[in-house]
């Protein structure tokens, strides 16, 4: 089966402008399947969300949703955010990483969720418990 993918090439200071003035919030815990210890979780980076900056795009905030959706950098960006997220969390290093990322104009601003499932580095201190 073909996979027709569409991307596009970002507006470089304003996309990282965006992105490093998200803000990020996860959540997450540990768990056990099998005899490998993984981090389950989910890291939201919201954007455009003081009302003056939605005002100012407030009508075009689903373009920029769509925008940041096909954009290979911004996935990058957030991929590598909730990865920094989940490793601070989780107490150890991650080791294979499975990610699913959406991206939606809300109320409050541009949001890019990253629900994500990572094996962890086995380590002698690693047990499964809620972060």
């Amino acid at each position: 089966m073909r996979k027709t993918v569409a991307l596009v090439g970002p507006i470089a200071g304003r996309l990282t402008e965006l992105l490093r003035d998200a803000d990020v919030v996860s959540e997450g815990r540990l768990a056990s399947s099998g005899r490998v210890a993984t981090y389950e979780g989910t890291t939201s980076l919201l954007l455009l969300t003081t009302p003056e900056a939605r005002a100012r795009v407030s009508e075009e905030l689903a373009a920029i949703a769509r925008f940041l959706a096909v954009d290979p950098h911004a996935r990058v960006i957030a991929l590598r955010t909730a990865c920094r997220e989940a490793n601070q969390r989780a107490g150890c290093e991650l080791d294979t990483v499975r990610a699913e990322l959406s991206v939606r104009a809300t109320a409050r601003g541009v949001e890019l969720t990253v629900d994500l499932v990572a094996d962890l580095v086995p380590t002698a201190n690693v047990a499964p418990s809620h972060a």
